[in-house]
Order: C-alpha cells, then structure tokens, then sequence
C-alpha cells in the first residue's frame, strides 16, 4: 500500500515490484538478541555492536528509500565502522607473518581494520543480486564463526551468531516465497556485512584456544577463504568495468550470479553451489594447514585467479550464444528489383 517496493530496473533479476524491507526484521531480531546478551553475559562491546548497526540499519533504510549516492553510503560505513573500532579497540593488530608483516603500528592497524570493514561490507552487498543467495553464504560463513566462537568458549560472540542464522533462516522463507517474497535490500546486507566483518576481525584479534585445529598464525587465509566468494566477485566486475573505462561503482549485470543465471541455473541452485564452494574453500585451506602461512596465502590466490578464468570463459560462452541467437532471429531483407512497365504505344 506504501509503494515500498524495490522496481525493477536495467540490472534487476525481478520482473515485478517487490518489497526490499527485509533487513527490518534481521535488524530487529538481532537488536533484541544483543540487548538481552549485553545483560546477560555482561559484555559491553555488544552494546557498541548495537549502536554501529543502528547507524547502518538507518543508513540502508535510507538508501532503500531514497536511493543513497555510493560516497554517502561509504561515508556513513566508515563512521560506523571507526566508532565500533574506538569503542571495542577490536581491530586487525597483526598479521601474523603474512607477506613478512606482524604487528602493526597503531595507525595501521587502524587504517586497516577500517579497510577491511569497508571492502567486506560492500562485496557482500554486492553479491545479493539473486533469491537466497545473500542469506545462504551469510549462514554459511556464520556457521563457521559460531563454531570457532563455541570451541573458544566465547558465548556471547557464538550465541550472537546463533541469532543472526536465525534471523537469516526465517528471512530466507520469505525471500524464496511466490507468494510472500521480500528482499533483503540494503538495510538488511548492511546490517549482515557488517556482522560477518566483525565476526572476522575478531576472529582475527582474539586469542584462540591452543586444543583448537586452527591457531591465530593461520587466521589471515582463513578470513580471505570465508570471503572468497564476493572478494572474487568485486574484484572481477571492478577490472571488468575499469577495462571498460567505466566508473568501478557503476552497475551492471556482469557479476557472477547473473553469469550463473544465464547459463540455466537457477536462483536456489546458485545459492547452494554458493555454499558449497564457500565450505569447499575454506576446507581446501585446511588441508594444507601444515604449510607455512604464506604458502597457504598462495594458493588460495591461485585458486582465486583460476576462478576468475573459468567464470570468465563462461561469460563469454554465454555472450557468444546470445549472438548466436540473435543472428537467427534476424531476418534477412532482399531487395525487389524495380520492374519498369513498358507500354505498347512506347515501343511503337
């Protein structure tokens, strides 16, 4: 009644208008979660988790309503995001040997932690183009933090991730729904973004448990391996529009869902080969736990760009048959000679 629906546009996959205000329901789920894990658990950095996404939930119902420009929305990311760093003082400390870095002076790691925020939030924002695919990699990845959070004996982190699956399962029932669809639209990958990120940065801050499989010198591969996915497909649609001469914040429909759309795939199956790919990854990486940092960095790199070749090659397959298409629809016009009518009276 409100028109408060998303319209299709040039780079929608939906046909018809559809409500975007999913993230009102993950938003509020997870602000009754946090306030009653704040009191409970006595952890005040919840609390500051509370207030940055309050910013963010406000910022994407914005955007949702009103249509933000890009430098807004990373504005107000990086205000939230430098308020949670301030309040928590969670952020990325040390490398662990990575690249041949390990602690970092403050301003560093400052400008880091914020980076990441800011790349993670907006890849996986960019990655919810299709029904369930959002919500299937956000479970996917949660599910991984809750257990480490568990095996670490941090209660209040693995029942906040216990809440957000929640919230993302009950959303997901209506995301694939015929009938009863809604999107998650910006309020809502804001608001999960930023949970995975911080979910990330802590696992990369705290000190885990020495019984655990994982240990901290191996956290770095493993925060880029849950993040393979939307890294792989910013980075991709970002070259692809920079060779294109064309802004990299400008949209399209070159990324990898509607790659996987066009070659017959449906949206259910995207998110579930999403899924798997995204536990795959971080399984290959465990694997070869026993390799030295840097090596393990390595290898998921070349699994990235070997990626990129094989979603690159189907791109183009696909381009070429919706020429091929259009070449057989076309049809061909032949021009009629012109007939000159001679009279009787002419030749004579």
């Amino acid at each position: 009644m409100k028109k408060l629906t998303s319209k299709p546009n040039h780079r929608s996959v939906h046909k018809v208008r559809t409500p975007n205000l999913g993230g009102i329901g993950i938003f509020i789920t997870i602000n009754l979660i946090i306030t009653f894990l704040g009191n409970y658990f006595d952890d005040q950095n919840l609390f500051s988790v509370l207030g940055a996404t309050t910013l963010l939930f406000f910022l994407g119902l914005m955007d949702d309503l009103i249509e933000l420009k890009a430098k807004q929305k990373i504005l107000g990311q990086i205000v939230a995001v430098v308020a949670i760093i301030v309040m928590t003082g969670v952020r990325i400390e040390n490398l662990y040997g990575l690249f041949g870095i390990n602690e970092l002076y403050y301003s560093v790691s400052i400008a880091l932690t914020v980076f990441m925020y800011i790349l993670f939030i907006n890849a996986y924002n960019l990655i919810d183009g299709v029904d369930g695919l959002a919500g299937s990699y956000a479970i996917t990845i949660t599910s991984f933090f809750g257990v480490f959070y568990f095996f670490n004996r941090n209660d209040s982190m693995f029942f906040l991730c216990l809440s957000l699956v929640g919230a993302l399962i009950s959303f997901l029932i209506f995301n694939f729904s015929k009938k009863e669809k809604i999107f998650m639209g910006d309020t809502g990958s804001m608001i999960v973004g930023f949970l995975l990120s911080y979910f990330a940065i802590s696992f990369l801050s705290v000190s885990f448990n020495p019984e655990f499989l994982i240990q901290n010198v191996k956290a770095p591969v493993f925060v880029l391996a849950l993040f393979s996915f939307p890294l792989i497909d910013t980075l991709r649609v970002f070259m692809l529009r920079l060779m294109k001469r064309k802004s990299p914040f400008t949209a399209d429909k070159n990324h990898i869902h509607h790659v996987l759309l066009k070659s017959g795939l449906q949206p259910w199956k995207i998110s579930v080969l999403v899924s798997v790919f995204s536990s795959l990854v971080v399984f290959g990486v465990f694997i070869f736990n026993d390799l030295t940092l840097n090596k393990q960095t390595i290898l998921l790199f070349s699994f990235w760009v070997i990626s990129v070749i094989v979603i690159q090659n189907l791109y183009l397959s696909n381009k070429l048959k919706k020429k091929s298409k259009k070449s057989k629809k076309r049809v061909l016009t032949v021009e009629k000679p012109e007939v000159k009518t001679i009279r009787l009276s002419d030749l004579a």
